[in-house]
């Protein structure tokens, strides 16, 4: 008779640390930052100019509870979708806006 990992599955348990762990991540995390007009109007500006000049640009972006910071230079804009694409060192990255959440010029790539 071979039921595989079946017989285990029902006797997963986790550690009490774990368990508060797990919980405070999930407090943390954030939900979309909403677009509100002060905030678009200063996004679609340094966004504008970001392209016009091709500077590079820090961004942090927020998905969930992971948060990280992209550094490069704005490609291409899509208000429709509500994305942007940016060209780092390596690779082209799309950015959705509601998870951005700051921009900031930097000096060099």
């Amino acid at each position: 008779m071979n039921r595989g990992n079946k017989l285990w599955v029902g006797h997963r348990m986790i550690l009490p640390q774990y368990v508060e762990v797990l919980q405070e991540k999930e407090k943390k995390e954030e939900p979309p930052r909403e677009l509100d007009e002060q905030w678009k109007e200063e996004l679609d500006w340094i966004l504008e100019e970001a392209k016009e000049r091709q500077s590079p640009l820090r961004i942090t972006v927020q998905k969930g509870t992971e948060s990280s910071i992209i550094i490069g230079v704005l490609e291409r804009m899509d208000p429709e979708l509500q994305r942007i694409q940016i060209r780092t060192k390596e690779k082209l990255v799309n950015i959705q806006l509601n998870h951005l959440r700051d921009v900031e010029w930097v000096e060099e790539l």
